[in-house]
């Protein structure tokens, strides 16, 4: 109901009300407002992407062709062949070319390398990381060129060692390839 009908109802209450002895108020009632609803959506709810963790990789940090003369040692770490005991790298050398006598003579880890022996198929890192370590020496005439060997430096990385020859003169020499790679 709208005000005008409300107070034409109350006027003639007024004027019937001497007549009757009591008027009827007629108190409008407003209608109800519509209450719009929304409907639920089937939004998806936002769920935890876990991203696997990425394997830190292995880096090289030397590599090269080393000649490592009878008696003496190489730093597979920087590939330095230390001259003597006073030249700061003797200090971290990894592998010695013993020589017991002219025809004695080892190849073997030093300064707490370890190496394994692998053989005549290539390897890289990830094979060489897995190898069980020995600190044995090896005779160089058990060692033909092409032999690949794994080395734990003394620094805690990785060496890939291959014999490319040994030369087996009076003053023997041993050239290698080496790839060497910090641990992550």
């Amino acid at each position: 109901m709208n005000k005008t009908i409300t107070i034409s109802v109350l006027l003639v209450c007024l004027m019937f009300g001497l007549l009757v002895s009591s008027c009827v108020t007629i108190v409008p009632v407003s209608e109800p407002t519509p209450t719009i609803t929304k409907q639920p959506t089937n939004t998806p709810q936002p769920t935890s992407t876990t991203q696997p963790t990425p394997t830190p990789m292995p880096i090289l940090i030397a590599s090269g062709t080393i000649d490592i003369p009878q008696t003496y040692m190489a730093d597979l770490d920087t590939g330095i062949v230390p001259k003597g005991q006073k030249d700061s790298a003797f200090a971290n050398v990894d592998l010695w070319f013993e020589a017991v006598t002219p025809t004695e003579r080892y190849l073997e880890s030093y300064n707490g390398a370890s190496w394994a022996v692998v053989g005549l198929s290539a390897v890289g890192y990830n094979e060489c990381k897995g190898m069980p370590p020995t600190t044995q020496r090896v005779s160089i005439n058990d060692l033909p060129s092409g032999t690949y060997i794994c080395v734990t430096t003394n620094a805690n990385n990785i060496s890939v060692v291959r014999i490319n020859s040994i030369n087996t003169a009076y003053v023997g020499k041993i050239r290698i390839d080496f790839q060497t790679w910090k641990q992550p």
